[in-house]
């Protein structure tokens, strides 16, 4: 593959347009569509770019670098994906990272047009079969992966399965079970989420990420007594803190009411983009909330007079004891 990989440009673009054309008329055995883009469809300095991103990641391989040779092999694979030798350079990284799952993905994607390889390069085709065999015995049960993104240029993290952020969108393979998911993209709040895979392809959209500037100032107050008021954003997600509050809060619709109370009244709260807001919950729903809270004025001066005439009382018992 070495010899092959060095081969002159114009030789591999050649490569490149009879196996992309093949790829055409061969369906995929993935069932995660992976859009095709032909390396010919690529300007002459885009074509060169391609290749060298290539090459510098079989270099990396050989030397060991595999984080060097995964990070170069996904920019390659996403300027040009009809280039057989590239994809065969990064399944074997995958399988020299122990991810058999995204070498399957690649190694089934070659192998579905193999007849077109085989005519340009027999060596390479047997190696790819060779390869797809030992990866299909190895992890043949795991499912096709497809994840996209609302948000352009968001990265993706799959805990266990892609564990260094790469590009949106991915098409790979993943064994069953459950993985964090975490999507991010700078000046953006992260989105965080768990994927339970189980013996079905998994289709999974990245809903739009928030933009991290695009939050509003807010400042929580509870009736005199209440301690702490209970917060649901826009998500659903429910949080309790302590009264009053004040921070900073991404756009939205929340709902807010007073904490320990039952099916409480709830408050609308809308939260837009640098805004300085102060919402009072009401004193309405005082008698839902868990703290103590005094009804009036004049229940409070009560208590007051009772525990002063409390403590004369005890005053003039000790008195009379020491007569």
């Amino acid at each position: 593959m070495n010899k092959n990989h060095v081969a002159s440009l114009k030789s591999l673009r050649s490569l490149a347009t009879a196996i992309g054309a093949a790829a055409l008329l061969i369906p995929s055995l993935a069932l995660a569509e992976q859009p095709e883009i032909d390396c010919m469809s690529l300007s002459d300095s885009d074509q060169q770019a391609f290749y060298e991103l290539s090459g510098q990641a079989q270099e990396s391989a050989g030397n060991g670098d595999l984080d060097s040779a995964l990070s170069d092999g996904i920019k390659a694979m996403s300027m040009c994906t009809t280039d057989a030798y590239t994809e065969y350079t990064l399944a074997r990284i995958y399988q020299m990272r122990s991810n058999c799952p995204a070498a399957l993905y690649h190694l089934e994607r070659l192998q579905s047009r193999i007849a077109a390889i085989k005519a340009e390069d027999k060596s390479l085709a047997k190696a790819i079969t060779n390869y797809y065999g030992e990866a299909n015995n190895e992890c043949g049960n795991a499912v096709s992966l497809e994840i996209t993104c609302a948000t352009p240029d968001t990265k993706i993290q799959l805990n266990g399965a892609i564990d260094t952020p790469v590009a949106c969108p991915v098409y790979s393979k993943i064994m069953p079970g459950a993985y964090s998911l975490t999507a991010t993209r700078e000046k953006f709040f992260p989105f965080k989420d768990t994927i339970t895979v189980s013996q079905e392809p998994v289709v999974y959209t990245v809903p739009a990420l928030q933009d991290s500037e695009d939050f509003g100032n807010v400042r929580i107050k509870c009736p005199r007594g209440a301690m702490k008021f209970i917060l649901t954003d826009p998500k659903g997600i429910v949080n309790e803190y302590a009264c009053p509050w004040e921070g900073q809060l991404p756009s939205g619709n929340y709902k807010v009411k007073l904490g320990g109370s039952e099916g409480g009244a709830e408050a609308d709260l809308v939260v837009t983009k640098s805004a300085q807001i102060e919402h009072v919950i009401p004193s309405e729903v005082r008698a839902n909330c868990s703290a103590t809270v005094r009804d009036s004025a004049n229940g409070g001066f009560a208590a007051l007079l009772l525990g002063i005439l409390g403590a004369f009382g005890l005053a003039s018992v000790r008195r009379k004891r020491e007569n």
